[in-house]
């Protein structure tokens, strides 16, 4: 009876830290989806900023021309539309984790309820799945649109760089 007890504790206490482990994880990756979603949006931000300071500048001090000015522009409008799929991102990132959590509730109240376990996919996990996957999406694209604005913007000072 002893053994059955120590046997019983231990087997708790590993999935005790089981438990744990996973919800670390959880964390973990949480933490690290927030720190590229806002990361991209001061990214992409700060450097619609820095584009326009200089375009207004510019505009100011110098002749820059209405062509360079217009492709000023465009480098400025490629980071202005990374920063918009950062805050859709973020966005989603909310619908992403309510499915998810109204997902776990469905499941855990059939398991309180005694209800027969299904291993089907409810679809609140198909949303959230979705959504996290259009999260993904929508960081990658706004990496996708810095690096063309910084595309635009090297050509720009290269051919102004020639005048």
């Amino acid at each position: 009876m002893e053994q059955e007890q120590r046997e019983h504790e231990g087997s708790i206490a590993s999935y005790n830290a089981l438990m744990k482990r996973g919800d670390e994880m959880l964390k973990s990756v949480v933490e690290s989806g927030k720190f590229a979603i806002h990361s991209s949006v001061i990214l992409n931000g700060g450097a619609t900023a820095a584009v326009l300071a200089f375009v207004s500048n510019s505009l100011v001090n110098t002749n820059l021309g209405k062509e360079m000015t217009t492709l000023f522009l465009l480098g400025a409008q490629c980071f202005s539309y990374g920063a918009i799929a950062s805050v859709v991102a973020a966005g989603l990132t909310y619908v992403t984790n309510y499915c998810y959590m109204v997902d776990y509730d469905i499941r855990s109240n059939n398991v309180i309820q005694r209800k027969k376990h299904d291993d089907k996919k409810t679809v609140w996990l198909k949303i959230g799945i979705g959504t996290h996957i259009l999260v993904i999406i929508a960081v990658l694209l706004s990496y996708v649109a810095f690096f063309n604005g910084i595309i635009v913007i090297s050509e720009v000072l290269s051919q102004y760089g020639t005048k």
